[in-house]
């Protein structure tokens, strides 16, 4: 229970092993905003709270859900 900054919470990522097949559209790369993004989405599905991402297109809005 003590504050923390959310740089200090981006999981690092993962690249595939070298020469495994992946489609390029399920790759995501953690960074600030999913981090804060993903959390507070759990933390409001925890208290069964609706939620509305907003924002430009491209940014994981819906990769995240």
């Amino acid at each position: 229970m003590t504050w923390a900054l959310w740089n200090t919470k981006i999981e690092d990522y993962v690249a595939p092993e070298f020469g495994e097949v992946i489609n390029f559209d399920n790759i995501f790369v953690p960074n600030l905003s999913s981090t804060r993004l993903t959390f507070l989405m759990d933390k409001h599905l925890i208290m069964k709270k609706p939620m509305m991402f907003i924002g430009n297109a491209g940014t994981g809005k819906t990769a995240m859900v």
